[in-house]
């Protein structure tokens, strides 16, 4: 398999790395939306990471919600599935 390199010359950069980011990321807001015993919203989220963008998270929080992995309630507030 070939080795991709970003415009600065890593291995792994560009589009792999931003790859592996936003799957890690959902992962993340996923895991610690089912840890979470109630209802939350990307405020309630952000608070279990140590530095959290809560736009970014209600972006995942909206495509969990799409691929069936959470379900948004009618307040707007998450719960995993």
């Amino acid at each position: 398999m070939p080795q991709f390199r970003s415009r600065e010359g890593e291995k792994g950069g560009g589009c792999q790395g931003a790859l592996a980011q936003a799957l890690s990321a959902k992962a993340g807001v996923q895991a610690a939306l089912a840890e979470l015993a109630a209802p939350a919203d990307e405020a309630d989220i952000a608070k279990q990471f140590t530095r959290a963008n809560k736009d970014r998270i209600a972006e995942l929080l909206e495509t969990l919600s799409s691929l069936g992995k959470a379900r948004q309630l009618d307040d707007g507030r998450y719960v995993a599935v």
